[in-house]
């Protein structure tokens, strides 16, 4: 109920069964060179407070088939993350700086319930498959980084969240379900925008001349201050019935092919459309 749990050395803590640490005063979980945390058995381990600080190398993991879920402070300053879930709680609050990579390993999920404070440093996905970054609270990249959230890490930005790019951000694979993406700076998308439904706004500028932007789904999509480029020898896909709203000079930009296909409806509202390429009407 007090105190703290630190691993020095090459310490570690392994976990079989449901391990819980709670405090009403300022209990906390700091682990550092070389440690290791293994959640095994799909087993939960619930921490008031979490550090994986940058003192190495080797950096500290979390690793296992189970659960970890952090409800007031997490501050990743290096290492890697592997188990099936990583959370915080709504009420949580991140901090991530130190200017190194931080790793979330092929086939995890991190649930951002909370709010992050982003300043410096790479997400990197580690390992044969994807990883994915569900954001169901707040994230905001601080003015000062330039930062990347790519290398197979698809980050998901789901009803009501909103991610906020204050400094340079790069993103591989961005998934818009809802909620808002503000790009006050330079924002990347390099491979794939699957845009289903939320905001993309902001006074930018936003790059997705090299990635391909998929439009589904029935609910309507906005872009506010922002201009979309379908980029060169590229494809936009519109599947489904939905309005794209231009708004407050917001803008599309169709390079290579924007294509609405079969049995779908799209209309384009307020803004302006630039035709440097083709539009391929299977629907309307």
């Amino acid at each position: 109920l007090g105190g703290s749990l630190v691993s020095v050395g090459s310490g570690g803590l392994a976990v079989y069964g449901n391990l819980s640490i709670y405090t009403s005063s300022s209990a906390s979980v700091a682990f550092f060179v070389s440690d290791t945390v293994h959640v095994y058995n799909q087993s939960t381990v619930s921490l008031d407070t979490l550090t994986l600080a940058n003192s190495g190398p080797p950096a500290p993991s979390i690793l296992g088939d189970g659960h970890v879920i952090v409800t007031n402070s997490f501050e990743w300053g290096a290492g890697s993350i592997s188990t099936t879930t990583f959370s915080l709680s709504p009420s949580a609050t991140s901090t991530v700086p130190e200017p190194v990579p931080k790793y979330l390993h092929s086939s995890s999920c991190f649930y951002n319930n909370g709010t992050i404070s982003w300043t410096e440093g790479d997400l990197l996905s580690s390992g044969s498959s994807s990883s994915t970054f569900y954001n169901w609270g707040s994230l905001t990249v601080a003015s000062s980084s330039s930062s990347s959230i790519s290398y197979s890490t698809h980050v998901v930005i789901l009803p009501g969240s909103t991610l906020t790019a204050q400094g340079e951000l790069l993103v591989t694979y961005l998934d818009m379900e809802g909620g808002s993406v503000v790009a006050d700076a330079s924002l990347t998308i390099s491979q794939n925008l699957d845009f289903h439904a939320g905001i993309l706004s902001g006074s930018g500028p936003l790059f997705t001349n090299a990635c391909t932007i998929r439009f589904s789904g029935d609910d309507d999509k906005y872009i506010r201050g922002l201009n979309l480029t379908v980029g060169p020898s590229l494809s936009a896909f519109w599947n489904g019935t939905s309005t794209l709203h231009l708004q407050d000079g917001g803008s599309l930009s169709i390079y290579g092919a924007f294509n609405v296909l079969p049995a779908s409806n799209t209309t384009i509202i307020t803004g302006p459309v630039y035709n440097h390429g083709q539009v391929i009407l299977q629907g309307e």
